[in-house]
């Protein structure tokens, strides 16, 4: 992630995506874990992947609350969801390119791309075919 993000103001991202995602419907039960979570992670590198997690959630939303989230983060915070997204599918095109899958880790990532419904369906084929061949 950006080294340019302090841990205040990720914490900061994180508390109000997560109250973002509480007026869309997330359980209070969840809400609770989520916010314990970046409490107990405010001073660590793990805030970075519950950022990530909490990026996925809101890039879930319906297009109206999922613009009007991105809008509210950017303007409070200076950065939106979209920058945890644009990781991720870096990530996700880097291991397309190199044509196979090396880890467990690798193997989530490629996983959860090509279960999500809005990229590209070449794109999402194709991270069909390496996780068949990891399988194997």
């Amino acid at each position: 992630m950006s080294s340019s993000i302090d841990y205040k103001t990720l914490t900061a991202w994180c508390q109000d995506a997560i109250t973002i995602l509480a007026l869309a419907g997330v359980s209070e039960r969840i809400v609770g874990m989520q916010r314990a979570a970046v409490a107990r992670n405010a001073e660590s590198s793990a805030l970075y992947e519950i950022a990530d997690s909490l990026a996925e959630g809101l890039s879930a939303l319906p297009a109206p609350k999922r613009e009007a989230a991105a809008r509210e983060l950017l303007a409070k915070h200076g950065f939106g969801f979209d920058l945890f997204a644009n990781k991720r599918l870096g990530k996700v095109k880097a291991i397309l390119k190199r044509g196979k899958i090396r880890n467990e880790a690798e193997f989530e990532v490629v996983s959860d791309f090509a279960g999500d419904t809005t990229h590209d369906d070449l794109l999402r084929e194709a991270a069909d075919s390496l996780l068949a061949a990891y399988r194997v």
